[in-house]
């Protein structure tokens, strides 16, 4: 019946399937079938598929992930046996919805969804959810370029990245010092317990407000401290 193209047959095969009872790990539908219902069929086939949780094998998933269709793809995020490459490309997806079903799974612990590819892939989207990033952040990973690039990252919440700068955590404060947001770099440039490495840094790359707040930290080394003084308009 699933190779029927008759609309009315399709309409009855689909209303069949969203009310069949859950069967985990195994929808009683051939991989022939549902690669041709797939294949031949539109946005309402792909999502009451994609609903069947747990339901569906893993190259199925990746079918249903391939139609472009991004609720279809958000369901698949969602799914239990939803992992490895796939995920990773779901991480990298250019659609905020699937972006955040991904995160969601590591949020909430799961093991399937936790994976450092996974977490890499989400930090490098622009679209990554700032409560994700907040997590990799306090403690989310151990992987020092994974926690810097999540501070980094224009997501992240401006009031923590200015707590990290004023703090006295040296890798937060120069992941901070990194980040291109003006009051942070400022807050890391006034911080006396910035090390002599962060604060040469703002130097070079901050603004005029990182240069001011330089020039009256007690901390600013006194060759800085020159160098800013000769380099200062006017002087």
């Amino acid at each position: 019946m699933t190779f029927d193209e008759h609309p009315s047959v399709r309409a009855a095969v689909l209303k069949s399937i969203s009310t069949l009872d859950h069967v985990f790990g195994g929808l009683e539908i051939s991989a022939a079938a549902l690669d041709h219902m797939i294949k031949t069929g539109n946005s309402e086939t792909w999502r009451t598929l994609a609903a069947r949780y747990g339901e569906l094998p893993i190259a199925i998933l990746e079918q249903l992930a391939n139609t472009g269709d991004a609720p279809t793809a958000v369901l698949v995020a969602k799914d239990y046996y939803t992992k490895g490459d796939l995920l990773v490309r779901l991480a990298g997806s250019n659609n905020r919805n699937v972006v955040e079903a991904v995160a969601s799974r590591l949020r909430s612990g799961d093991p399937r969804g936790n994976d450092d590819a996974v977490r890499k892939a989400l930090i490098r989207n622009p679209h990554a959810p700032e409560l994700f990033l907040r997590q990799v952040a306090c403690g989310g990973t151990k992987d020092e370029d994974m926690i810097n690039l999540a501070i980094k990252h224009p997501n992240f919440p401006e009031s923590m990245l200015i707590g990290f700068a004023e703090g006295t955590d040296q890798q937060r404060i120069m992941a901070a010092a990194s980040s291109r947001n003006p009051k942070a770099v400022a807050a890391v440039a006034a911080n006396e317990h910035a090390s002599l490495e962060a604060l040469t840094y703002v130097a070079v790359h901050g603004g005029q407000g990182a240069r001011e707040a330089l020039l009256v930290n007690k901390k600013t080394p006194p060759e800085l401290l020159l160098r800013l003084i000769e380099e200062t308009p006017g002087r």
